[in-house]
């Protein structure tokens, strides 16, 4: 640690290192190897920033072009910038151009020291201590903070206490804020700062007190909540984001503010209930028209955008990530730290809407109780929309500031409309209000719809499938019609279970029942078309196969994955659906390759609420998928459509479908899909990936969804992954192949341990988990 004089500024100011990037590179290249990318040896070198402990730190080179080494140029400074007293993390600066911005370089520099001014606003600590009843805990006011009330100079205000045994890491985010809250202070939309306190290792910032609180001590405190009605929420959200707007723009049109700590906990709610942002002490500014500045990722845990905790890029999507998560927290009425307990296992918030994405009804079991006679549904759709919008994992998809206000604002106008029905009232509207016989579609009908069965799309041994279109009174429909065949595998036994299960059934991932139809020795069944015909189909035409990326694959297994968790544990305590015939050719593909689990002739139902229970029948279904435990016992459990499940993971993995025999290597026998991937599942499963892609996998990705897809073949039933296990794995190797293609700039592909370490998040997640 060094201190320099700058030209710009005579006085001292504390610098810890500033280097030529280039210079630096060059080094580790023969430090390290030659052959290491250019990404890899910064990777490296800014673990070895973070040390402390590397060449580069003993012999800093000065941050103005004055100090230049002799025989280099000043406009060649390229490098990493560390200053404790602007941040409290490691800042890498790339392309920062110290020619061109003697100014700017300066005033980052001087930024460490406090303004003049705010000597003016110095309160002794023998006052605040008087205030807060020397911190009592009577006084204490934030749950997860160190915020006291007290009374100065006759008024209420909130003191903020860094906490002195960690004033060394503390000290350059204490006074970040002061310098924030200070360039602030005409800011409405900012809880207003009134003064500090630096003596005695204490560090004090002393505020506006809002006399409502926190809005996340109204989500936690039931009795605070049932005063938030929609309306309030809906208005409490769109406060949150134009105050957002304001402080984004604080700084003029060339520069951004990113908060990067901005959550529920940090909302305070004045007597109006309207939103004021505090902490500003993790808060920096970015110059618009710069590169992108990468640094330790910061804040919260549970609202920390997993894009900028992977890659470290510093940018306004952090507080947009940050928003969505706010807007759910209103609509679920719980914070993003809490926990429920969803199918067999607390779930965080995040975790739960993720699972629920593709799912209107699933979101609709995580809404507040207290709201849910008042949310009506036109609100509650654009919430939800600009919600996930606002998490999602491609940066492109987030939504700008003014459109999350304008949509937020179309919310509230809908919903003070009063005219339509709500989330509650909807079940009137559905089909549990209707009986089966409501569903008989007559078989004139049908013959027309069909133009009298003339368009064949599929067949097998239950019969042939028709394309057609239902009439007005059906809706215009597009339809699969499934016509059995009497003599076919599938009787009239099979026939009512099909239509019993498919009547209680709605789910996303289910195909949608439309009706039936019994006459005249028919036994007909009408779903909705899938236009994209069968997963099988897909595989079977290389065209269509090598057209399916990986990304979308691992979309098509999560939905195939969330379709088979409705059916264990969506239906309630006493209707457990196992499917029994869980494969390729019964996982249909809509428009938007969305998965849909159809034919349910073969499905037993049972009780959810004994878990141990067994059900023993004779062995049905497709024997290339079939679980051997099942196929020899006859013992059916919900863990014989995991083992399925697992079958048609690798089918997505390999492009190879499971009836399909062919040898890897010149010589081999033939053999089927999963005897080869026993074979080669611990040296050598990568011969196995289909070529098609091969090359755009994320290596992460890929181990994720092989161990997990391996785990459900697991020939002992208690080591298969329960459903939402699975569901849990996919989704992580789809954030990891969606970060792919958001890369990380530092380095291509991280290894999971360097990842953890540059983003100084290894304890948050692990990046591989062992089954």
């Amino acid at each position: 640690m060094e201190e320099i004089t700058s030209p710009a500024n005579p006085s001292p100011v504390r610098y810890v290192m500033f280097i030529d990037l280039s210079y630096a590179v060059s080094v580790m290249r023969k430090k390290v190897g030659g052959r290491r990318k250019r990404g890899e040896l910064e990777v490296v070198l800014l673990q070895e920033i973070q040390l402390l402990d590397n060449p580069f730190v003993r012999r800093p080179l000065p941050l103005f072009p004055d100090y230049a080494p002799s025989g280099q140029s000043s406009s060649r400074m390229r490098g990493f910038f560390l200053n404790p007293n602007t941040c409290p993390f490691l800042t890498l600066l790339l392309s920062f151009d110290c020619q061109k911005n003697h100014a700017a370089a300066s005033s980052i520099a001087i930024r460490s020291h406090l303004h003049p001014n705010l000597e003016n606003l110095r309160i002794p600590l023998k006052e605040i201590r008087l205030a807060t009843g020397n911190f009592s805990d009577e006084n204490w006011i934030v749950r997860h903070g160190r915020v006291y009330k007290g009374q100065l100079s006759g008024r209420t205000v909130a003191f903020k206490r860094y906490d002195p045994d960690k004033k060394e890491e503390e000290e350059a985010e204490f006074r970040n804020e002061l310098q924030m809250m200070s360039s602030l202070r005409h800011e409405k939309s900012i809880i207003q700062l009134i003064g500090y306190c630096d003596e005695e290792g204490e560090m004090i910032i002393v505020s506006d007190y809002a006399v409502n609180r926190t809005l996340d001590d109204h989500l936690v405190n039931e009795s605070y909540r049932r005063c938030l009605t929609w309306a309030k929420r809906l208005k409490i959200c769109i406060g949150a984001a134009r105050l957002l707007k304001n402080i984004q723009a604080s700084h003029g049109e060339d520069k951004i503010l990113v908060h990067r700590k901005f959550n529920s906990g940090n909302i305070w709610l004045d007597d109006n209930m309207e939103p004021l942002i505090s902490d500003l002490g993790l808060s920096i500014v970015l110059d618009r028209n710069k590169g992108q500045v990468y640094g330790i990722p910061v804040g919260d845990v549970f609202y920390r955008d997993p894009i900028y905790r992977e890659s470290g890029i510093v940018n306004s999507e952090i507080d947009v990530y940050c928003l969505g998560l706010l807007l759910f927290e209103m609509l679920c009425g719980m914070t993003a730290w809490d926990g429920r307990f969803v199918v067999n296992k607390t779930q965080d918030l995040i975790n739960m809407v993720r699972r629920y994405s593709y799912d209107d009804d699933g979101v609709v079991k995580l809404i507040d109780p207290l709201i849910k006679y008042q949310i009506d549904i036109p609100s509650f759709l654009i919430l939800k929309e600009i919600a996930y919008k606002c998490i999602s994992l491609n940066l492109k998809d987030r939504p700008s500031l003014n459109r999350i206000i304008k949509r937020l604002e179309e919310a509230l106008h809908v919903h003070e409309q009063g005219d339509a029905s709500t989330i509650a009232t909807r079940s009137q509207l559905s089909r549990q209000d209707k009986k089966l016989e409501d569903f008989r579609i007559p078989l004139e009908e049908i013959r027309k719809a069909t133009r009298d069965f003339s368009e064949k799309i599929g067949e097998g041994g239950f019969g042939v499938v028709y394309k057609g279109q239902s009439s007005k009174s059906w809706q215009n429909w597009t339809v699969a019609i499934k016509r059995l065949n009497p003599k076919g595998h599938q009787g009239n036994n099979e026939f009512q279970n099909e239509l019993n299960m498919m009547f209680k059934l709605h789910h996303q991932n289910i195909i949608n029942f439309i009706g039936y139809c019994d006459e005249d020795n028919e036994l007909i069944i009408v779903n909705e078309y899938a236009s994209n015909g069968s997963l099988e189909d897909y595989l079977t035409d290389n065209n269509k196969r090598r057209s399916l990326t990986w990304v979308e694959r691992l979309r098509i297994c999560i939905g195939a994955a969330r379709g088979l968790d409705y059916l264990h544990w969506g239906l309630g305590e006493n209707n457990r659906v196992i499917h029994r015939d869980v494969k390729s050719g019964n996982i249909l593909l809509d428009d938007n390759l969305e998965a849909k689990i159809c034919d349910f002739g073969l499905s037993k139902s049972g009780s959810t609420n004994k878990p141990q229970s067994k059900l023993y029948t004779k062995a049905a279904g497709t024997r290339f998928y079939m679980d051997p435990l099942y196929q020899e016992s006859g013992m059916l459990q919900k863990e014989s459509d995991v083992y399925s499940l697992g079958v048609v993971l690798f089918e997505m993995l390999t492009g190879i479908l499971a009836y399909y025999e062919m040898a890897i290597e010149e010589g081999d026998e033939p053999q089927f899909l999963i005897n080869l991937v026993r074979r080669y599942f611990d040296d050598g499963l990568d011969m196995l990936v289909d070529r098609s892609i091969k090359d755009e996998m994320d290596r992460r990705s890929f181990h994720t969804f092989k161990y997990v897809a391996y785990a459900c073949i697991s020939l002992n039933s208690k080591d298969r992954p329960t459903i939402d296990t699975i569901i849990d794995r996919l989704e992580e190797a789809l954030e990891f192949q969606m970060l792919r293609e958001n890369p990380c700039p530092v380095g291509e592909q991280l290894e999971p341990e360097a990842t953890a370490k540059v983003t100084g998040d290894g304890s948050d997640r692990e990046r591989i988990r062992a089954l």
